[in-house]
């Protein structure tokens, strides 16, 4: 009668080995994914933060000699007290020429932030960083009896 052979010692350790090392990677490709969502859901909070922002300073704006100039500054400043730099922020503002009464200002505008995030595990597969934009849109009206300040 012939024996079986059974000798496979350490089979389980190298099996161990190789499942453990796919797992590790699969985790850290994650948290990599999971860390670029993280900052760009930071920098969508950024923007909220700066949209409340001028929803507050309204007054400011329906005075403003230059609107976009004081909506782009109070933006950096919110930006910079939020941890971002201010060259993160860029802002565009329209007034709403064809809307606009000698009472009323309507404009619109659009708050970019922007930010890059630098891979780690991904890194591995020749990706090395990646861009994240996050755009907040917004519209204003501001009304005033007295007159609303027009260049």
């Amino acid at each position: 009668m012939l024996e079986k052979k059974t000798n496979e010692k350490g089979s389980i350790s190298v099996l161990f080995a190789f499942l453990f090392v796919a797992l590790m990677l699969f985790t850290s490709f994650a948290t990599d994914a999971g860390m670029l969502y993280y900052q760009q859901l930071r920098l969508k909070e950024v923007g909220n933060v700066i949209r409340e922002a001028r929803l507050n300073n309204e007054t400011v704006l329906q005075n403003s000699t230059h609107p976009a100039e004081t909506l782009e500054r109070l933006a950096k400043d919110y930006a910079v007290k939020n941890g971002l730099r201010a060259d993160q922020v860029t802002v565009d503002f329209a007034d709403l020429e064809n809307e606009s009464t000698y009472t009323h200002r309507y404009y619109e505008m659009n708050i970019y932030l922007t930010d890059t995030y630098q891979y780690k595990a991904l890194s591995i597969l020749g990706f090395r960083e990646q861009k994240i934009r996050v755009t907040i849109h917004g519209y204003g009206d501001v009304e005033n009896s007295a007159g609303v300040w027009k260049p």
